[in-house]
């Protein structure tokens, strides 16, 4: 289970622009554009359910738990992602 921060860190790291509002929205950038890959985290301390983990995963185009994990746990850098997007033609 990831804890709200971890998930905002791992974002911030991967590309992601953080714009705040009633939640917290990060929007995927490539080559300095906003792409349609976006997702939102909520402001709360409590960590995300299961559900909302697989919202956030099925918004950032990940089909597999694994490869969402990667991007989570920093194994899987900014350049693999974009490379990941790319195979699926999303950028």
């Amino acid at each position: 289970m990831y804890k709200t921060e971890e998930i905002k860190q791992s974002l911030l790291k991967k590309g992601f622009i953080l714009k705040e509002g009633d939640h917290s929205y990060f929007v995927f950038y490539h080559s300095e554009k906003a792409t349609g890959i976006f997702t939102k985290v909520s402001h709360g301390s409590t960590p995300p359910g299961k559900d909302i983990l697989s919202k956030i995963k099925r918004q950032l185009h990940f089909s597999s738990q694994k490869d969402f994990e990667k991007l989570m746990d920093c194994p899987m850098k900014q350049e693999e992602y974009e490379n990941y997007l790319k195979r699926q033609n999303l950028i």
